[in-house]
């Protein structure tokens, strides 16, 4: 005799009355992994409540420092930091001031021919 789906199915599977899901089924993880997560700096384990990458403070701080490129101002020579790899002074009134002799420059060579 043939049983219905439905007698097949549900009396093989024993749903946990918190899950509402078949016993021994576990719902997979999204994003990261269960367990203590590893500090991105340090790499040491950590607990914390909330979904965080730093251990401390301290690693988070020195994690930004490290992202930081050092750099000599074109006009003024002195070592500055910066975000990105691109930058050429350290101010912006380093950076009119170039740009004000080099606009002086164009009137003075468009005035002389």
């Amino acid at each position: 005799m043939t049983q219905s789906y439905a007698d097949r199915h549900s009396a093989a599977r024993v749903l946990d009355p918190v899950t509402m899901r078949p016993t021994g089924e576990t719902r997979p993880t999204r994003g990261r992994k269960r367990g203590k997560p590893k500090c991105k700096k340090c790499g040491k384990e950590f607990s914390s409540a909330m979904i965080s990458k730093f251990c401390s403070r301290e690693c988070y701080d020195a994690y930004q420092d490290s992202l930081l490129f050092t750099k000599t101002c074109t006009d003024c020579d002195k070592e500055f930091r910066t975000a990105t790899k691109h930058k050429k002074f350290c101010s912006r009134e380093c950076k009119n001031k170039v740009h004000r002799e080099r606009q002086q420059a164009k009137r003075d060579t468009r005035t002389e021919g």
